[in-house]
């Protein structure tokens, strides 16, 4: 008997094979969309995505001299902040030569956007994935932050790296900016402690800055002892303010008589805000020097301080405008070429991720909503040793949710070490 000759029907014959092509195309092109993004946001968050194989600290130690320097010559308006730009332009925000010559055409923002679609409809985010994922650009991501002088959120964002990556350098690069934040936060007996650890590491380099670090911090507290020393609540305030020690210099600054706060002396206010990134606070300063004495040297200099903050380190364009007509009106044309130069303040906005949103989706996390707002403000300290003070805006078992002037933080309770109420019931 014959048997009989199997025929392969047209369903096993094209259909199932059509599928299973179709299916290994779809995961491909999931696979190559998720790398283009994954690619353009790497250039589109700077600095560290171009030295990922060898992620270098070394600029700190410039960079607190260089300060140092600039607020030593803080009441001259003949002399520019040449430096503070220098160090800003160091690491501009397109590391990409392609996005620095013009922004997509509309046919390569409408592949984009279907592109996006299309990963939203697969359950894919990128930005998401590559933070979860990918020290470096969470290095990145805390080094912008701590530039634009988001100190606490920069300090948060190097102590998620921190023991999480087995790279030497990683690590290391994430203890000495970790540091770094912590001594603009006044925090510097933990500064101390992150510099030390890193004299540990097994990276000659990284153990030398450690050192080099540790032996500038010894040198500022011999000044700062020094400095509070003085008799005088005002020139106390100068010589803090002078070698970085802001918090000291604020409280300095607060007991000097109403009658002796003239236009310098809210100037320098709001310069001692400004270092650890009170923005909001060293804003009204600067507004109050321009209303005493729209004329004077010290309304130059607030404006200029207003026209960086505007321009680069919080990205108004309001501000930015308004600081820039006050300029020519100054007749600062140095000034006003200098931060030409820069060229921040035109691409910054419609082609950089803001460091504070992105922040935000760091910490996000799926969870309950939240309870009822709260009318308080309080004071939150984690155990990376970052304080925060805000208006509490939400609590519930899995977070806190505080607004200052960074914007709106969503911090998870496993962070926190303690909470005060500061004002309010």
């Amino acid at each position: 008997m014959q048997s009989p000759v199997y025929r392969p029907s047209f369903y096993h014959a094209v259909m199932l094979p059509l599928a299973l092509l179709s299916l290994v195309a779809a995961l491909s092109f999931l696979r190559y969309t998720t790398e283009v993004q994954t690619h353009e946001l790497q250039f589109r968050l700077n600095a560290l995505s171009l030295r990922e194989s060898a992620v270098d600290a070394s600029d700190l130690l410039v960079r607190l001299k260089a300060e140092q320097s600039q607020n030593g010559r803080y009441f001259k308006p003949q002399s520019l902040p040449v430096q503070e730009l220098q160090n800003l332009a160091a690491f501009g925000e397109h590391a990409e030569p392609a996005a620095q010559a013009g922004g997509p055409t509309v046919p390569e923002q409408l592949v984009r956007r279907v592109i996006a679609a299309l990963q939203r409809l697969a359950g894919i985010d990128p930005p998401a994935h590559i933070y979860a994922a990918n020290g470096v650009d969470l290095l990145t991501l805390g080094y912008n932050l701590e530039r634009r002088r988001y100190f606490a959120e920069a300090l948060v964002t190097f102590k998620k790296v921190i023991g999480s990556d087995t790279r030497a350098d990683v690590d290391d690069f994430a203890r000495l900016h970790a540091g770094y934040c912590l001594f603009f936060l006044g925090e510097y007996t933990l500064a101390r402690a992150e510099w030390q650890t890193t004299l540990k590491s097994s990276m000659p380099q990284n153990q030398h800055l450690a050192a080099r670090l540790i032996a500038w911090l010894d040198t500022f507290e011999k000044q700062r002892t020094q400095a509070v020393r003085l008799a005088s609540a005002r020139r106390r305030a100068e010589s803090l303010y002078g070698i970085l020690a802001y918090k000291e210099s604020l409280e300095a600054l607060l007991l000097v008589a109403e009658n002796r706060r003239d236009p310098d002396y809210h100037y320098l206010r709001g310069r001692v805000y400004e270092g650890p990134g009170k923005f909001a606070a060293a804003a009204e300063e600067y507004a109050r020097t321009l209303a005493l004495a729209p004329k004077s040297g010290a309304a130059q200099l607030a404006n200029r301080r207003l026209l960086l903050m505007g321009s680069v380190y919080r990205n108004d364009r309001r501000l930015a405008e308004a600081a820039t007509k006050r300029a020519e009106i100054f007749g600062d044309t140095s000034f006003l070429a200098a931060i030409g130069q820069l060229g921040q303040s035109a691409n910054a906005t419609d082609t950089s991720l803001a460091g504070e949103a992105v922040y935000r989706q760091i910490l996000a996390t799926q969870s309950a909503p939240p309870v009822a707002a709260l009318v308080r403000t309080v004071r939150v300290r984690t155990h990376d040793g970052a304080v925060i003070t805000g208006r509490l805006t939400a609590s519930n078992a899995t977070h806190v949710v505080i607004v200052n002037e960074s914007g709106r933080l969503r911090i998870p309770r496993s962070d926190i070490s303690s909470q005060e109420n500061v004002s309010g019931k």
